[in-house]
């Protein structure tokens, strides 16, 4: 169905020429999948069990949602997009334009599998909310396997940032591959907290979202104007990946705390893996000396290699709770 939706939004826009027909396009996908869900929701839905009284409660309770969840979505959105603006009007649009790629790589794993497993975990998660054993495990076992496929990806680029923007998106780009260098720790763990913030829904703390939401501005801006007083896009770049870094682990651990976890207990089974990452690259690194794409890939691909029979050889891989969320993946679309 979703790519029934997106061609009918891509073949409108086509034959109408402009925007406005991918704006129609996307306006009748959307309308057509609501309209399937209210359908299936009609067929399932227990009869006489909506009505405005039992609506009414619904609204009564869940108030919190519109009026903390949507402000704090808001600001979310403005951080994501303040670094682009504050960028481009004090460095130029050329520093922006790196930043921006900078970001747009490193949010895809995001936006892609982060996504996936976070509809598969809040669809398991929910029913768990009051069987404290079974959401700490799963919850352990969803930040496992997240770290455990993030952390070879996101270390490497880290390391190799400098010498794979230029080779794969050209010399003009290398300042990006900088940028991704000291902003890849960041992206790691937003990875990780991305499919673990449905706790916040299921456990109903909508109020602490505002407030990290709120921080998430405030170090943006603050990190971004220290680099405008040292006439540096590095030092502000720099600021604003450790800043929201430190904010994403404080997160991480309110995270945990709603799926009954810490991050001590997330730390005993992570630390091996990020020392098996940094292991295996520094290794391989070592083994292979070029700055030529063959090499980088042959690097990428040995040293996940070594990684993966490193994490399996000294058995650290995540526990097989995550085995409960298989019926949630089987029903995803």
């Amino acid at each position: 169905r979703r790519v029934l939706f997106r061609s009918v939004q891509l073949s409108v826009g086509a034959l109408s020429g402009s925007t406005w027909g991918l704006f129609v396009g996307d306006l009748v996908g959307r309308v057509g999948g609501t309209g399937l869900l209210l359908s299936h929701l009609l067929k399932t839905w227990p009869s006489g069990a909506l009505s405005l009284r039992t609506a009414a409660a619904a609204m009564r309770r869940y108030v919190r949602f519109p009026l903390l969840t949507t402000w704090a979505s808001v600001l979310t959105l403005a951080g994501s997009q303040l670094p682009v603006l504050i960028l481009s009007r004090s460095f130029g649009l050329e520093v922006a334009g790196w930043y921006a790629l900078t970001s747009r790589v490193l949010a895809t794993p995001s936006s892609l599998i982060g996504q996936a497993m976070g509809q598969a975990f809040l669809g398991h998660a929910a029913h768990l909310k009051h069987q404290r054993d079974e959401l700490r495990a799963v919850t352990e076992s969803t930040a496992g396997w997240v770290f455990l496929f993030a952390l070879p990806v996101f270390t490497f680029i880290a390391v190799e940032g400098r010498e794979l923007f230029p080779v794969v998106f050209g010399a003009r780009w290398a300042v990006a591959g900088i940028y991704a260098q000291r902003l890849a720790p960041l992206f790691c763990l937003w990875l990780v907290a991305s499919p673990l913030n449905h706790l916040l829904t299921i456990r109903e703390w909508q109020g602490t979202t505002l407030g990290f939401s709120l921080l998430h501005c405030a170090i943006t801006i603050a990190a971004l104007y220290a680099g405008i007083l040292m006439k540096s896009p590095e030092v502000g770049i720099s600021a604003l990946g450790t800043g929201l870094f430190l904010l994403t682990a404080v997160n991480l651990g309110r995270l945990f705390r709603a799926g009954y976890s810490g991050w001590g207990r997330v730390l005993r089974r992570v630390a091996p893996m990020a020392g098996c990452a940094t292991l295996a690259i520094a290794l391989v690194a070592f083994a292979i000396h070029s700055p030529a794409l063959w090499a980088i890939s042959i690097r990428f691909l040995a040293s996940c290699v070594l990684y993966f029979c490193l994490v399996r050889g000294w058995r650290l891989y995540p526990s097989p709770s995550w085995n409960a969320l298989a019926p949630a993946f089987a029903s995803m679309e």
